[in-house]
């Protein structure tokens, strides 16, 4: 059966066939969080104040969420030199270092905040989408593919492990292998009878 698909939009309502998960899951949802000392109100907020090195405007931005939050951070040219700014620290957008800080900021988010990992274990049984989501690493601070890879992430930890138990695997072995052996020994019977019908027959042809 095809998973049905949750399409992610702030804009969606919160009482949905699915649970309002196309809001909760948003980044402009106010999932409040603390990362590296600092309280942020939102991931939208974080992601927002990467594009400034001024640290005034970034307090400002750690402390919304909403289309508050994405509205202030789109007055900010970072696309021009395509450097970002965690806290004092200059970052290339199209680096390692950059995705690294991405993961750790949706790391800190997944620990700190319980209703964020409610939203995502909710989400469980749905397949993620973002169709809003721009694809240009140049033109946005997080793409589609980037955005759904960070929250399929963290779903498989929430994914419950299979444990085995190693007694039912070796039991189970052990009849796959008695059972071969009966075949083997079967299949060896056969064919020695076979062969014995065989002789008998071709020694009555040669006397």
């Amino acid at each position: 059966m095809k998973k049905q698909i949750i399409d992610i939009s702030y804009n969606s309502k919160e009482n949905t066939d699915y649970l309002g998960l196309e809001k909760r899951l948003s980044n402009l949802y106010p999932y409040e969080f603390k990362m590296d000392g600092i309280v942020i109100a939102s991931w939208e907020g974080f992601i927002q104040s990467l594009k400034t090195p001024d640290r005034m405007l970034k307090r400002e931005l750690w402390k919304l969420h909403g289309y508050q939050a994405w509205k202030q951070g789109q007055a900010i040219p970072w696309w021009e030199e395509q450097i970002v700014y965690w806290i004092e620290t200059p970052i290339e957008r199209q680096s390692k270092q950059y995705t690294e800080l991405i993961t750790k900021s949706y790391d800190s988010l997944f620990e700190c905040n319980a209703d964020f990992r409610k939203a995502l274990e909710e989400s469980l049984p749905y397949k993620l989408d973002h169709k809003k989501g721009k694809t240009d690493k140049s033109k946005t601070m997080l793409t589609r593919k980037e955005y759904l890879w960070q929250l399929e992430r963290l779903r498989r930890e929430l994914r419950p492990t299979k444990f085995f138990n190693l007694m039912d695997l070796l039991s189970s072995y052990y009849l796959i292998y008695s059972k071969n052996r009966i075949i083997l020994k079967c299949l060896k019977y056969i064919t020695l009878m076979k062969w014995k019908i065989f002789t008998e027959k071709m020694n009555g042809k040669c006397r």
